[in-house]
């Protein structure tokens, strides 16, 4: 199954079980086939996810996404990153509709860089977010970084 309609079924979904399961139904397709590229420079793989649906303004400091004309927080897309205060974490946030997100926690990750062969096969949570900030990515949101499936 592909991830709209998993994201489809979840926002049709009223049955808090049945929710659960769809949730993990869409971690383990990011496991298997989810890539986050950064830039030019290379690419992550997520190894474990902490996924839950966020409503409308459920994230504190919300999205910058006033270049694609969303100033109260999620864009309609599939493919934006979150990074959060102090860079603690990345997310994929994954969104249908203006209402909710769901919004999928980096916490292990493969990162993979080109040209000089750096590799991190089992980053962490906070390794991830480090890596992030120290090579300057903005805070809110990451125009540099796409997530898709393979």
């Amino acid at each position: 199954m592909n991830l709209k309609k998993l994201m489809k079924m979840l926002e049709a979904e009223t049955d808090k079980e049945k929710a659960a399961e769809v949730l993990r139904k869409i971690d383990s397709l990011i496991i298997r086939k989810g890539v986050l590229r950064m830039g030019p420079f290379g690419y992550l793989h997520p190894l474990e996810l902490e996924s839950h649906i966020c409503k409308r303004d459920a994230f504190k400091d919300y999205f910058d996404c006033d270049t694609w004309g969303y100033k109260w927080g999620y864009p309609v897309r599939k493919d934006c990153i979150y990074i959060q205060p102090d860079y603690a974490g990345i997310e994929i946030v994954l969104s249908m509709n203006e209402q909710y997100v769901v919004s999928c926690l980096i916490k292990n990750a493969y990162i993979g860089l080109f040209g000089n062969g750096i590799n991190a096969p089992n980053a962490d949570q906070k390794q991830i977010g480090d890596f992030f900030k120290r090579d300057g990515y903005p805070r809110t949101q990451c125009s540099y970084c796409c997530f898709f499936i393979e």
